[in-house]
């Protein structure tokens, strides 16, 4: 973000791992110029991860602008997943169901993370679920505001099993 970036896929298998501890994002075939327009013809990403914005332009209901805060979303999807075990708005539905039924499913609050593992807490919780909001202004609007608001949270978070995969760089 800080060189204009939006990065528009984030996900698990997009955040890799360094033998250091450092994650380090890859996989830049989607990303945009920040605050660019995004248009049926252009947008891209993984649906279970894309925010609402970005739905909305693959569906065609016209346009959407995208920013930092689709990145909020789609790294609040990855962590909700990596805390649950589960995504925050369930599988993606059969083609049948259309994107509609996506955009509807975004527009309420996903299960409390805290519910499905006690072990976090209320406040990450809260913050995570805020970053899951369908309307992009009532998301953190920046990386920085996020990890600004993080570090006024207690971190001691155990550490829990994930299914996820790890990947060595």
């Amino acid at each position: 973000h800080a060189q204009n970036i939006v990065h528009c896929d984030l996900k698990p298998t997009n955040v890799l791992v360094t033998s250091e501890g450092k994650p380090t994002l890859v996989d830049f075939n989607v990303a945009f110029r920040q605050n660019a327009v995004a248009s049926p013809a252009n947008v891209g990403g993984t649906l279970p991860y894309m925010a609402p914005e970005q739905i909305r332009a693959f569906a065609g209901e016209g346009y959407s602008t995208i920013g930092p805060q689709t990145d909020v979303y789609g790294l609040a999807a990855t962590i909700y997943e990596l805390l649950t075990g589960k995504l925050p708005f369930g599988a993606v539905p059969p083609a049948d169901d259309g994107v509609q039924s996506l955009l509807e499913r975004r527009r309420t609050k996903p299960q409390s993370i805290h519910d499905l593992n006690p072990q976090v807490s209320p406040a990450f919780d809260g913050l995570i679920l805020e970053c899951l909001d369908y309307e992009p202004e009532l998301r953190p609007q920046s990386a920085e505001e996020l990890i600004e608001r993080l570090s006024q949270i207690d971190q001691s978070v155990p550490k829990v099993e994930s299914p996820a995969k790890r990947a060595s760089i």
